[in-house]
Formats: structure tokens, C-alpha cells, sequence
């Protein structure tokens, strides 16, 4: 089953709130290497999108599942419900930046898609699915 709107702008929030975190770990030994002194922000805007990027593509290509989307239930999955390549990881990081720029119109696309897609799932021609049972599954002692 396609994933809500809601389900997946919570998963989004939660995921957002993990980075955050990480940023200012990354800004804190930033300026702690910079002796306190102004940290290029060009700079640690490359390395936080870096950081997003590593942190996105590498949760969607060992599972399926970033954090937030482990707990809302969801999983990214390819038009044959099978874990995306990289190059379909890659280029829906990339539009959904796009996705994110346009006021959120991306995201927002979900709701009137009839397969609750965004243009960043489109374009990358993956599925973020409600699968209630897979968490279940991977949780269970047999595994």
C-alpha cells in the first residue's frame, strides 16, 4: 500500500530533527578545529549536504529505511518492490532537493498523485510503501 501524506511528512520530521543533531556536531568540531574563529559557511553547507546525502542513500540502499521511516512504518522499494539501485537513490536525493526548493510543492504532489507519489519518487520511479508487517518480520527472533 502507498504510504500517506501524513505518514511520510511525520517520517520526514523525524529524520530532519536526526540530521539537525548531526549538523551541530559537525558545526561544533568545525569551529572547535577552526580555533573558534568563523567556519566558512559555503563550506559547511557542502559538508551538511554531503552529510544528508550519505545519510539518505545509505539507510534507502541497507533496507529501504531511514530512521524516521523505520518508525512510521515505511520503505522505499522500486516499481518491482525490490530495495532501489544506487543511481535511483542517487537521483531521487537530488530531486527531491528540487522537491524541497519549489515551497515544498514536490512533497505536497503526494496528495493529488494517484500513487501518492512525489516528483522525487517519480523521477526516480520508487515507491515509498506502508509495510506494517516488515517491521514485525525483521523483529521477530527467527530472523
Amino acid at each position: 500500500m502507498q504510504a500517506s501524506f501524513v505518514r511520510r511528512s511525520a517520517a520526514l520530521i523525524y529524520d530532519a530533527l536526526l540530521l539537525v543533531a548531526v549538523f551541530f556536531v559537525i558545526t561544533a568540531v568545525a569551529v572547535s578545529l577552526n580555533e573558534g574563529e568563523k567556519v566558512s559557511s559555503a563550506g559547511l553547507r557542502f559538508v551538511f549536504l554531503l552529510t544528508a546525502y550519505v545519510f539518505y542513500t545509505w539507510f534507502w540502499l541497507h533496507g529501504g529505511q531511514t530512521l524516521g521511516m523505520r518508525a512510521w512504518r515505511l520503505r522505499l522499494v522500486d516499481a518491482n518492490g525490490r530495495a532501489p539501485t544506487w543511481s535511483a537513490v542517487s537521483v531521487r536525493f537530488l530531486v527531491a532537493i528540487g522537491s524541497w526548493t519549489a515551497c515544498g510543492l514536490g512533497h505536497v504532489w503526494i496528495l493529488i498523485d494517484v500513487h501518492r507519489r512525489a516528483w522525487h519518487d517519480r523521477v526516480s520511479r520508487t515507491f515509498v510503501i506502508y509495510d506494517a508487517d516488515h517491521n514485525a518480520r525483521s523483529n521477530h527472533p527467527s530472523h
